[in-house]
């Protein structure tokens, strides 16, 4: 698809309010075009945002810790028993991927 400017649109990942999704770039303008999918993914993903945004308790599992994860996020292919991996992102945060992204990058760790 081609830009108003003469450039071509490419698959683009954007961070909108939080929430990392696809869009497509002008690879000459920079300017950003979402299709119609992408938006209902994105209005899909905002409300599950709004829906799994809680505080939980840390639990003591054998001898690790653990917390547990809404139900909800089935919805994105949460599923029991999948393999994540974790990361820390900064001092008091973590990272958790899981399903096509932990797959796709076999060079990091997965914690077991």
């Amino acid at each position: 698809m081609k830009c108003e400017c003469g450039g071509k649109f490419e698959p683009y990942k954007e961070n909108v309010d939080g929430i990392s999704m696809d869009c497509l770039k002008c690879n000459n303008c920079g300017k950003i075009l979402y299709t119609s999918e992408q938006m209902k993914d994105f209005m899909s993903m905002k409300t599950l945002v709004k829906k799994t945004t809680t505080k939980r308790k840390i639990i003591i599992l054998g001898h690790s810790y653990a917390i547990t994860l809404p139900k909800s996020l089935e919805k994105i292919g949460l599923t029991a028993g999948q393999r994540v991996s974790m990361r820390m992102t900064g001092r008091k945060t973590l990272e958790v991927k899981f399903g096509e992204e932990v797959e796709a990058s076999k060079a990091e760790e997965v914690v077991k």
